[in-house]
């Protein structure tokens, strides 16, 4: 017990006993004409007794989960996810040249995969650091902060408990996807497919504990998200500069050397790893350092964002990942752009307004997922045709993004209803407002893919990009005016809605790039099958926008 100057601990209790009860609580007592702390004894938090009871209480919730856990169910649940990651590493490998290269391609792939490795490992450093600006990348459940961290035990040893399950989580996934890459590259690489294998799935390891442990470490420090993007934007831009040059100076390159490992590794890789060390471990040893406040409100956010997940409700997942993100527009727009006077494109207008107001996260990106596109497009022309099908899926989440207005309408459907217009028609309106609103992101795209590919793709990315805009669009504003599956209906009907959810968009948004890599691959000039992406995208959208123009979501 802390006690008075000059007073023994006999002294202390009995003065304090004597305390009005208000100041016996906050352990003040007036001495000699001031105010001096006497706490009471409290429960040591780095006591064993104490750690033991929070030991105790999460195998208790264990046995309690394993209980209502059907063994056959896991397992089922297991046997899927196994299918559908062998699935993923096939396509890929489908994709991917199967033959070895020649000797000036191993070359040049020895110079720059490091930094293209790099890049990955960059980005997820970003991530990290972004996640723990808005409070993460821990993530407990509301009863484990309501009466375990508001309990006298040491909050670091319930973090750091929580901290190396959830890295155990990332550095399974990055792993196991990493390595799927390298098996899937290794086919045109000369030398042994399970070095390949090892060294991918190390890199993807560091990259994983390396976005975790600088989350840790942005949730303990005041960081402002300019910050934080400035950081992002020096590390993927110092990858990306050994990219184009062929060198190995960032220290993110050297990890990416892990992954080229058979064929030009690098002693100095022992430097990034070193550093991914660093970061985790200071992560770790600051683990302790958040709101409670916040990590309640996160437990509840992620709990619906499982739920959502689990019924594909893909925009409900967008809206509260923005929120878990603290997602808020700029009270100032980019570009000023003066109110609608009369009956002039008012939803256009409205559209555009509201676009000019996304912070700079949303604007990156954006900008992301269209240099991404791009990308995809350029490689396609380069012997890799099936890549052209993941820029429409990029365009797909760019176009969630573009078609905001729309769901904020759907959001609040009495608002809606009150409108000088048929719902079906805003909601077309708003629609179009959106793939107008794609146009700057389409032109990054397709000059990415102009500068990657030759003539053809220049030709390929000016006609199919703008058309994948409209596509991509449309399946976002399907997806958004879909709903809901409702669970009252039978479980044929469920699942059946479960399936057009998340099959349908996807599917809209990649038919503008179908007959591209159908041209690709049987070697045709573009001319001949970018009329068949035209007609393709004409008859979907006219369709989907036939189907848009009768939903009411104030009945729907």
């Amino acid at each position: 017990m802390s006690t008075p100057t000059g007073l023994s601990s006999a002294e202390g209790a009995e003065k304090l006993s004597r305390a009005p009860s208000f100041l016996r609580i906050s352990g003040v007592v007036k001495i000699g004409g001031a105010f001096t702390t006497t706490l009471p004894p409290v429960v040591s938090e780095m006591s064993d007794s104490v750690r033991g009871v929070v030991l105790d209480l999460e195998r208790a919730r264990r046995k309690t989960r394993r209980i209502v856990i059907d063994f056959w169910e896991a397992i089922y649940q297991a046997y899927v996810a196994g299918f559908v990651m062998a699935i993923v590493v096939a396509a890929i490998a489908s994709v991917l040249p199967q033959d070895e290269i020649s000797a000036a391609d191993v070359a040049d792939v020895v110079a720059r995969a490091p930094a293209a490795l790099g890049i990955i490992v960059a980005l997820a450093a970003y991530l990290g650091i972004r996640s723990g600006i808005h409070g993460g990348p821990l993530v407990f459940e509301a009863a484990t902060v309501q009466y375990v961290l508001q309990a006298p035990v040491e909050r670091a040893f319930v973090a750091r408990r929580a901290a190396l399950k959830q890295l155990r989580t990332a550095v399974t996934w990055g792993s196991t996807g990493a390595a799927g890459l390298g098996l899937a590259v290794s086919a045109s690489l000369p030398g042994n497919t399970a070095e390949y294998v090892l060294g991918f799935g190390a890199v993807g390891a560091l990259a994983g504990v390396l976005m975790f442990g600088s989350a840790l470490v942005a949730s303990a420090r005041p960081v402002s998200p300019t910050i934080a993007t400035i950081v992002g934007v020096l590390l993927v831009g110092w990858s990306a500069v050994d990219l184009a040059v062929a060198t190995s100076t960032s220290p993110l390159t050297l990890v990416g050397d892990i992954g080229m490992w058979p064929l030009a590794g690098t002693p100095l890789s022992i430097i990034g790893v070193a550093l991914v060390a660093i970061v985790v471990v200071e992560g770790l040893r600051q683990a302790g350092r958040f709101s409670l406040e916040a990590s309640l409100q996160r437990a509840g956010l992620v709990s619906q964002i499982r739920f959502a997940l689990t019924m594909n409700d893909l925009r409900t997942v967008v809206l509260l990942r923005r929120r878990l993100a603290n997602h808020s527009y700029r009270t100032v727009p980019w570009v000023p752009i003066g109110r609608s006077t009369g009956r002039r494109l008012p939803v256009l207008r409205r559209s555009i307004q509201s676009h000019m107001r996304l912070p700079l996260p949303a604007v990156i990106r954006l900008t992301a997922l269209s240099v991404g596109a791009g990308v995809s497009v350029g490689f396609a022309g380069r012997g890799i045709a099936a890549l052209a099908l993941i820029a429409g899926l990029l365009m797909l989440v760019a176009g969630y993004d573009v078609m905001e207005p729309l769901a904020q309408e759907v959001d609040n459907p009495g608002r809606w209803a009150t409108y000088p217009l048929e719902p079906g028609e805003l909601a077309v309106r708003l629609t179009v407002a959106g793939a107008v609103s794609m146009v700057p992101f389409v032109v990054v795209a397709a000059l990415v893919a102009a500068l990657i590919g030759d003539a053809n793709i220049a030709v390929i990315a000016v006609v199919v990009f703008p058309l994948a805009a409209i596509a991509a669009t449309v399946g976002a504003s399907v997806s958004t005016l879909l709903g809901g599956p409702d669970v009252m209906t039978s479980s044929e009907l469920f699942g059946l809605a479960i399936v057009v959810r998340l099959v349908v968009p996807p599917i809209i948004a990649a038919l503008p790039f179908a007959p591209v890599v159908v041209g690709l691959v049987d070697g045709s000039a573009p001319g001949v099958f970018l009329p068949n992406s035209v007609m393709l995208v004409g008859l979907v959208t006219g369709v989907a926008w036939m189907w848009i123009s009768q939903r009411n979501p104030g009945l729907s």
